[in-house]
């Protein structure tokens, strides 16, 4: 009986700690994100905390996890991914950002794919890549004519366009 509660006990801290692990993660990403001469350090440090709770290990390459490594079939997984893909988004790591969003537009459910767009993009303008940004816009454009595209999530990309420009043009100056 004994070994019975002390194996729940230690099961229930492993989840407690992963979940600790996801929102420090997160913490630690709108940190860097609100305090600009932070945003580096508090972003390697977000990216630590969500590598752990995907249980990446530290040298291993973001690019290189296999797509079966993730739950797809977890909202704080597929968190995860997309708290990691911002963290390297704003590292200026743009090829291991965008691995992370072309996982979940592949293997979540369409409810989640639907906001990965607006992810993208809050992130970019959340690290002030505001040209990222705006090359990011001029091809969701293209993309949401696409005829291949569900009708939904055309419908997100085009909010997420009309929600971004203004912020885009005052930071660009007014085009």
């Amino acid at each position: 009986q004994r070994d019975l509660n002390s194996m729940g006990q230690l099961e229930q801290t492993e989840t407690l700690l992963a979940h600790t692990k996801f929102l420090l993660g997160w913490t630690e990403y709108f940190c860097g994100v609100l305090q600009p001469s932070e945003r580096t350090e508090r972003l390697r440090r977000a990216e630590t905390q969500f590598r752990d709770f995907l249980q990446l290990e530290p040298k291993q390459a973001f690019v290189e996890a296999p797509s079966d490594w993730f739950d797809f079939g977890s909202t704080l997984q597929i968190r995860a991914i997309a708290g990691l893909s911002l963290c390297q988004q704003g590292l200026q790591r743009p090829r291991e950002g965008s691995h992370g969003f072309e996982l979940i537009r592949k293997h979540a459910p369409l409810s989640i794919r639907q906001l990965v767009p607006a992810w993208e993009l809050n992130g970019l303008l959340f690290v002030e890549q505001y040209e990222t940004a705006l090359r990011f816009l001029i091809e969701l454009e293209k993309t949401r004519l696409k005829p291949s595209l569900e009708p939904s999530e055309a419908l997100v990309w085009q909010a997420a366009l009309i929600a971004a420009v203004p912020l885009l043009l005052a930071a660009l100056g007014g085009l």
